[in-house]
């Protein structure tokens, strides 16, 4: 069986942010480990799938400088963010860290999303746009 990075990622993706939910090694058993409740639990948390964070993370892995030191918690924490949109120390207590560091990975993620990753989304999208319809 072959896989590729994406596939890796998306699994990498499902278990963090799951671990990050229920706070626990465990969370096949907390629902029976059924993969479509555990993919709504997930996008109710962070707004898209581990799917799409997956993704997102190969293109920063491919074009973000490495000097940032991004980690895939802080891409979570930033969906979370765009998500719930809640207070700092709301968001600090369910990340498990202090508010400042909170503030500042989610606000670095934020730059690093909209400067190499949706340039490229948008530019497959656009190029589907123009052969295709």
């Amino acid at each position: 069986m072959h896989f590729n990075n994406e596939d890796i990622y998306s699994a990498m993706m499902k278990r963090d942010g799951l671990q990050m939910i229920f706070d626990s090694k465990s969370y096949q058993d907390i629902r029976g480990g059924a993969e479509g409740g555990l993919d709504r639990v997930y996008r109710a948390h962070f707004g898209q799938s581990w799917q799409v964070h997956g993704r997102m993370w190969a293109l920063l892995q491919l074009f973000c400088p490495h000097d940032f030191k991004i980690k895939p918690k802080h891409l979570h924490w930033s969906a979370y963010f765009c998500k719930n949109y809640t207070n700092e120390s709301t968001m600090a207590s369910f990340c498990k860290c202090t508010e400042k560091t909170l503030r500042k990975w989610v606000w670095i993620m934020m730059e690093c999303i909209s400067e190499y990753v949706y340039p490229h989304v948008v530019r497959l999208f656009l190029y589907f746009l123009y052969f295709f319809i």
